[in-house]
Order: structure tokens, then sequence, then C-alpha cells
């Protein structure tokens, strides 16, 4: 007789992470195109990517991952000015990087906000 088992597969390293979620507001009056920083993580921190929610905005912009260290940023969207909902999945964001949003330069875009939901990993 052949013993059958069935076994989930768990990633372990998904157990340690705390789910968490972020707000904030951002001023996207600035001149069009420029980065305007959101969420940054800090130091000793990974960040798991789940989605974001970005506010309607009257300008058209656009969500941004920044890496500290390549000095570089990847567009995550493409430019709207309506209310944008989205996935993030399988992003890792590390120390220093960030979600951005583009600057719009309409004066009417002086509070816009921006939600996260990730997951925290702490390093070391």
């Amino acid at each position: 007789m052949v013993a059958r088992l069935i076994a989930p597969i768990v990633d372990v390293s998904s157990l340690l992470l705390s789910e968490d979620a972020i707000f904030a507001n951002g001023d996207l009056t600035g001149a069009l195109g420029n980065t305007v920083n959101y969420h940054t993580v800090p130091e000793g921190q990974r960040w798991h990517l789940r989605w974001f929610v970005r506010e309607i905005a009257t300008g058209s912009s656009r969500v941004l991952i920044s890496k500290s260290v390549a000095n570089l940023a990847v567009s995550i969207t493409a430019v709207q000015a309506q209310e944008q909902f989205g996935t993030f999945e399988g992003i890792i964001i590390d120390e220093n990087d960030s979600v951005d949003l583009t600057a719009t330069g309409n004066a009417g875009d002086g509070s816009i906000s921006l939600i996260l939901l990730f997951g925290r990993e702490l390093l070391g």
C-alpha cells in the first residue's frame, strides 16, 4: 500500500510579514512630470507591495516606484487624471526606496492622497 500525503506549500518568509496600510497627502502643483515623494521605506524594513489607491487629480499624474540604489524610477500606471486603483503583484521595495507620484502642474492638485497596502518585513 502506498501512503499519500497532501502537504501545503508555505512560503515561511510570508508568515513573518505584518500587513499594513498607510495614507499620505501630497502637493502635485509643481512642474509637470516632476517626482513628488509620498511613501519611503524606513531603514531596517522591506515592503512587499499589495495595492494602491490614488485620489482623483485635476491634472494627469502617474504612480512611480523609485529605487534609491540605482537612482531609477519605474512607472506603474499610465498618466491619468481620474482616481486609480491597482495592484503591485510581486513588487518588493527595500529601505530608502519609495512610492511616488508625478506632479501635474495644476493649481487644483495641492492635496492629493495615495494609500498603500503592503506587507512589512523587518530586516536584521
